[in-house]
Formats: C-alpha cells, structure tokens, sequence
C-alpha cells in the first residue's frame, strides 16, 4: 500500500502537470507562510499597530490597484486603516458594538479575507518590488523609525496642552467602550462629539487593544500619526515624481521645517492626523483631472 502511494507520487511529479500544481502549492504556502510571520512579528513588536494595517488590506484586492509598487500600496493601505476606524466609530451606538469588540471581529475578518486571497490570487501578483522601490521603501522605514523612536526615547507620557483633553477624551471612549454619551464625570458637560474624536478613538483603541494605559497609547498614536503624514506627501508627490525622488522629498517635507515639529509640543495631532488625511486624498486629484480632459 505505502509503495503504490509512493509510486503515485513519483508519477504525478514526474508529469508536467504535477509539477506544476506543485509549484504553485508551494507558492501559496509560502505566501502564507509570509503572511503568518509578518502578523506574527506585529503581535510580538506592537499589536496596535495592527490597526493601521489589517483594515486596509482590501484595497491590494480591486483590479486597478493589481501590479502596484509597495510604497505606493502602503499610503493607501495605512490610509484606509485610518478613516476605516474614524468613520466606523460613530455607526457603534446602532449596533450597539462594544469598540473592542468590532475591532477584534474586523481584525480576525481581515486576517481571513488576506489568507483567502494570497491563497486563491497565485495568477496575479498583487504587490510589485524593484530597486527602486526598495529605497523608497527604506526612506519611509526610516522616516517612521525616527517617528516611532518618541515611543522608547522620549517621557512616557505627551506634552501637555491640548493632548491633556484628547487623552482625558480617549479615556472617556475606553471606559465606556463605545461612543460616550457625555463628558461625565470627568467634565460637566452633558453631551459628546462636538469636538472630532477620530484621533481620541485610535488612541482608546490601542490602548483596548495593546494593554497599555492611555498616556502611553496617546504616545504612540502621536507617532503614528507623524509617520503617516511621510507616507502621506509621499502618495501626493508619487503622482508628479519617480519613486526615490518622492521618498525623499517626501522626508525633507516633514523633517526639516519646524511647523510639523511644534505640533509635538502643544499636542495639535488631531490637526497632523486631519492634514494627512487630506494630503493623501489630494493625490486623487490629478488623476481625476486627467479623466475629465480626456472624457472631454
């Protein structure tokens, strides 16, 4: 019995055709593969940072978003995260969805759907790397190390100012795990949301997510969020330059003036986070000239 299954299996990968079903088995396990070490690597380094990824991921899968480079996909992923949290927030009241709750269920619904489609996707690479997007790719990494290093170097909680009310704010959404009804009993305010929250609940979220108190997520979203205005000059540059000539002008943007700097001080991150939004969103906007003049 076990000689004839052997012989069966020399015979299949002896044919063309097996081997060829064997390769892209090895393909999709590889892929695979991929896939659980990267999450694994998040889950070990920051869960949190999850957040800024996973929801994202469906924009790799639209046919007009195929064969992209990966500095270019990772503006729009990250991007996607983002408003996918902001927006989502406020529909939780109608649901009644506890937000911790929703963001495992979206977590776990993302790691499915990617494992589906690097499984079932093997005709089509969906994401595209040369040297030249390399070095792009290295340039954001750094930019975002640089970013990321405030977590470890520097106090463990942010400035003050303004980031005392977004933290207080992430506090209230993370008690209450939902969208607050007031400001009670931090503050006698009998209402909520009249200042946008988008910021405050990514910080109750990682902190929900992470295990890690609230001073120390409202650190590290306001690392992410300088991060991601990089990636976001980046996709706007992209649509005018080549790739290392948008990295770097992409780093030289918000590195060297001082304005995106100050706002660390006086804790204007809902503004950093709100510009990124838009400056990435503006790169749709050529493109979108561009069909017009020629449908004209």
């Amino acid at each position: 019995m076990i000689r004839a299954v052997n012989a069966l299996i020399v015979k299949a990968s002896a044919d063309p055709a097996g081997y060829v079903m064997t390769c892209v088995q090895g393909q999709r396990l590889s892929r695979l593969g991929l896939m659980l070490l990267l999450l694994g690597s998040f889950m070990l380094i920051c869960r949190p940072l999850l957040l800024l990824i996973l929801p994202g991921i469906p924009v790799l899968y639209p046919p007009w978003w195929r064969q992209r480079f990966l500095s270019d996909l990772l503006v729009f992923v990250v991007g996607a995260s983002i408003a996918f949290w902001i927006v989502t927030f406020w529909f939780l009241p109608y649901g009644r969805i506890p937000w911790s709750s929703w963001a495992y269920g979206v977590l776990a619904l993302a790691v499915v759907s990617m494992g589906v489609g690097l499984w079932t996707r093997h005709d089509r690479d969906l994401v595209v790397i040369d040297r030249d997007d390399m070095f792009a790719v290295v340039l954001l990494a750094v930019a975002a190390a640089l970013r990321f290093s405030f977590v470890w170097r520097w106090p463990l909680a942010p400035a003050g100012a303004d980031m005392s009310m977004h933290s207080y704010m992430a506090a209230l959404i993370a008690a209450r795990d939902t969208v607050p009804s007031s400001h009670l009993p931090l503050l006698p305010i009998d209402s909520f949301g009249a200042y946008p929250v988008g910021f405050q609940a990514l910080t109750a979220l990682m902190s929900m997510l992470g295990g890690i108190p609230i001073y120390r997520s409202a650190m590290l979203m306001e690392a992410s969020t300088l991060a991601f205005l990089t990636l976001a000059f980046y996709g706007f540059v992209r649509v005018f330059w080549d790739r290392s000539s948008s990295a770097m002008v992409a780093l030289l943007v918000t590195f060297l003036p001082r304005n995106a700097q100050h706002f660390i001080q006086w804790g204007g991150d809902p503004t950093v986070l709100a510009l990124g939004l838009l400056v990435m969103d503006l790169a749709f906007l050529p493109r979108l000239e561009e069909k017009m003049t020629l449908s004209m």
